[in-house]
């Protein structure tokens, strides 16, 4: 068996062989997101692209984490993060509204959570270069 760790995905340039049943679906997502094909990345003259290999997920190294109950939090003086899926569900239009737009997505980004009611997971950890949390 292969480990998800060992999976990787090529980042466009000359230097990247890419999987034949991905070619397709590359190519439509550079155009559509980018206006770019592949072969632009490859022939660039301006700047050397040899693209690269990405993982697709990394085993962060000396891991720790806390939980800070919610009545510690009142005199956090720490930002916390608000997560991936609480953006998602805020950025949701209610029931007969209209679909959120772009410029509607920031909206309460910088609008500090409720810390009377919930708790906080404090993470620490070491990711590679490249690799995000």
């Amino acid at each position: 068996g292969v480990k998800l760790t060992d999976v990787v995905l090529p980042l466009p340039g000359f230097d990247v062989v890419y999987p034949p049943y991905l070619k397709a679906t590359y190519e439509e997502v550079s155009q559509s997101l980018l206006g770019l094909s592949l072969t632009d990345f490859s022939e660039c003259t301006m700047v050397r692209l040899s693209g690269s290999y990405r993982a697709v997920a990394v085993c962060p190294k000396d891991l720790e984490w806390s939980a800070v109950p919610p009545e510690k939090l009142e005199s956090w003086d720490q930002v916390l993060l608000e997560t991936d899926v609480a953006r998602l569900l805020a950025e949701r239009p209610q029931t007969g509204q209209q679909e959120a737009k772009p410029s509607d997505l920031s909206a309460g980004a910088n609008e500090k959570p409720d810390r009377s009611e919930h708790g906080a997971v404090v993470f620490s950890c070491i990711l590679p270069p490249s690799a995000y949390l």
